[in-house]
């Protein structure tokens, strides 16, 4: 396997070597699943497959359909449904909205139907116990204007439902023959009866504080123009109300702080060019303390050339070079400077110091630089209309690295973070660049997950 990174230092974790992951692979315009070696599980097969996957379920698309594909390679769904959605239960476990010929389904995890799909609307009942309790459903069918409330076995336990309205704990706002209540879709019923032209979930509204008499109150029903008060517990409490503001005390503004906007950085680092006219004579850039060590960098001036030198540790002064222009790596939360790394100028090419061996990284040569919008930490590098990156800072990851990759794309769509195979948390990063149309995903090992 060809590898595009072209420096890379590694210090591998103790656990490392035990992650497994599986990871898009493009093989002319088709894609299959690799492991972080680049070594094909799945053949590629399909016309795309999304790598942002969640409880390791990928969505796969062939022929303009779609389908899941698990975390063993198999699939769940085949790829022959117009839509499917993900409908989230907990950090672990997830349930799909399957679409197929204008009518929708409800499927699990592994692609097993709850609901089969001939339904025009679904909607699950959230009750908030994680499918600890029975599912429902409300579904409404292709011919009908009103909905229904079933059970996984299509029992239908309430029907005529015009509006609904979830509020919390499998509690919701339910209108029945132009009339509202509250009802309760774990125990099957009514908490409020469905009297009331309108029913409303009391919510303080901004800054605003209720009176006393009213801090329990958790539903305000209105009937012929007059409220009627319930609290938490569904019990009615009289007043003489009739104007919504009136459960609220006063404003008072000079209670509360006020958010005032402000400037913020689109990056963590800048490069920050220290020669020329910026050039100060007799100045230390400061990095981070190692080892009760304060480390810093110094630039020295030749005539018109430039050499940098520094107390890092292994810092051989015997391969200081002159340089046309020299740029350091500033960290704009701490205003400090990165001590390992350095870029540096001559013959008007830009090319990357190492500050620890003292050694520009061979093979890499770039135009110009500036730091990604979106990814803070990644420094693209720019030549002759192509980009490359450069990843400053790893932290959270398995691994903790300095990456190089060469500048040969045309752009980087997205960085994707591949989560192991476990419960482990650990996650790897891919960069999805573009080249020619085609998109080219690279990891931060440097392999290539395509090939043309």
């Amino acid at each position: 396997m060809k590898k595009t990174l072209l420096f890379l230092l590694l210090f591998i974790s103790y656990n490392a070597i035990s992650q497994k992951y599986n990871i898009p692979f493009r093989k002319g315009n088709l894609w299959g699943i690799s492991d972080k070696n680049g070594t094909l599980l799945l053949e590629p097969k399909y016309d795309s497959i999304n790598p942002n996957m969640s409880n390791f379920r990928w969505f796969i698309y062939k022929d303009n359909k779609v389908g899941i594909l698990n975390d063993d390679n198999k699939e769940v769904l085949t790829p022959t449904y117009d839509s499917i959605f993900r409908k989230p239960v907990h950090s672990t476990y997830n349930e799909f909205i399957v679409y197929k010929d204008s009518h929708v389904g409800y499927a699990d995890i592994d692609g097993n139907f709850i609901l089969p799909i001939q339904y025009k609307i679904i909607k699950k009942a959230d009750n908030d116990s994680y499918n600890r309790l029975p599912l429902k459903f409300f579904v409404q069918n292709e011919t009908e204007i009103n909905y229904k409330l079933i059970n996984t076995n299509t029992t239908e336990i309430l029907t005529n439902i015009q509006f609904f309205k979830e509020t919390n704990n499998g509690l919701y706002i339910i209108q029945k023959e132009n009339k509202v209540g509250v009802y309760n879709t774990v125990k099957n019923e009514w908490k409020i009866a469905n009297t009331f032209d309108s029913i409303k979930y009391f919510s303080h509204k901004a800054f605003h504080e209720p009176k006393e008499a009213y801090e329990n109150i958790k539903y305000y029903g209105i009937k012929n123009k007059v409220y009627y008060l319930f609290t938490r517990d569904f019990e009615q409490i009289n007043t003489k109300i009739n104007n919504f503001e009136d459960f609220f005390e006063p404003l008072n503004e000079e209670n509360y702080d006020y958010i005032v906007e402000g400037t913020v950085s689109s990056s963590d680092f800048e490069t920050k060019l220290v020669t020329g006219e910026a050039f100060v004579e007799n100045n230390s850039y400061l990095s981070k303390d190692h080892y009760k060590t304060r480390l810093k960098i110094e630039i020295i001036k030749n005539k018109k050339k430039y050499s940098i030198i520094t107390n890092n540790i292994g810092f051989n002064s015997k391969k200081t070079k002159q340089y046309d222009e020299i740029k350091l790596i500033k960290k704009t939360y701490n205003n400090t400077y990165d001590c390992n790394f350095a870029l540096v100028k001559n013959k008007l090419k830009w090319q990357i110091l190492d500050l620890v061996k003292n050694e520009v990284i061979p093979n890499i040569e770039f135009d110009s630089d500036e730091f990604h919008n979106s990814y803070k930490d990644a420094l693209v590098l720019k030549n002759n209309s192509k980009i490359g990156i450069c990843i400053l800072n790893e932290s959270n990851h398995e691994e903790s690295y300095i990456i190089i990759i060469n500048p040969v794309y045309d752009s980087l769509s997205t960085i994707e973070y591949i989560n192991s195979l476990d419960d482990s948390y650990k996650f790897f990063k891919v960069y999805y660049f573009k080249k020619d149309g085609r998109v080219c995903p690279v990891g931060s090992n440097g392999i290539n997950y395509y090939r043309d």
